[in-house]
């Protein structure tokens, strides 16, 4: 038999020990969340395809302020017709005089989607920021002139980064569009301190 202050005390000594159990499970409780938090939502962010959308917003949205929109017919740089977002206009596309904005946010997310899928198939090696620096190239040049660029794609593939850098800006791009080369020479020569 135990007396009445043994009892007390062994009480006490389970209390605290109850209550000490509890924080510490809901100590473990909130930092799992933020655990399972930091480490699911990546995962489900590119299971779900969430992350390529935005980054495909991101990237789409880089090209408008690139080509800026023209809601009429004009000639580009090399005299070609050229419309809405930068779209080369082609007989087949039958496209009149101006077009609607809703048109031409069409015709850049189509001609978007062409640029990255024909960068999927010719340089599959090209992933992350490569390959979206190869998708907006696609996007300016088309895909047979950017096959030109034969050293940068090169450098690149070998991910050798500031050679890549340094040919993009000796290029005759680059007296082009000076401003949108020199953004891709930095995004190249961000890749090298990785």
């Amino acid at each position: 038999m135990i007396t009445k202050e043994e009892y007390e005390s062994l009480e006490r000594s389970q209390t605290v020990h109850r209550t000490f159990n509890s924080l510490l499970s809901v100590l473990v409780l909130v930092l799992g969340y933020f655990f399972i938090q930091a480490e699911l939502k990546p995962i489900y962010e590119d299971l779900s395809g969430i992350t390529e959308q935005r980054i495909e917003k991101e990237e789409t949205s880089q090209i408008f302020n690139d080509e800026s929109l023209r809601l009429c017919q004009y000639k580009d740089s090399l005299g070609n017709a050229t419309i809405g977002v930068g779209h080369l206009v082609l007989e087949r596309d039958n496209l009149p005089q101006c077009i609607t904005s809703h048109q031409a946010i069409e015709l850049l997310m189509k001609d978007y989607r062409y640029a990255k899928e024909n960068v999927e198939k010719r340089y599959p090696w090209a992933e992350g920021e490569v390959k979206l620096i190869l998708v907006n190239m696609t996007f300016q040049l088309g895909e047979n002139r950017l096959a030109k660029f034969q050293q940068t794609l090169l450098h690149l593939k070998n991910k050798e980064y500031q050679l890549a850098a340094g040919e993009v800006l000796d290029s005759a791009l680059y007296k082009q569009t000076p401003k949108r080369i020199e953004r891709h020479a930095a995004r190249i020569l961000s890749l090298s301190k990785t």
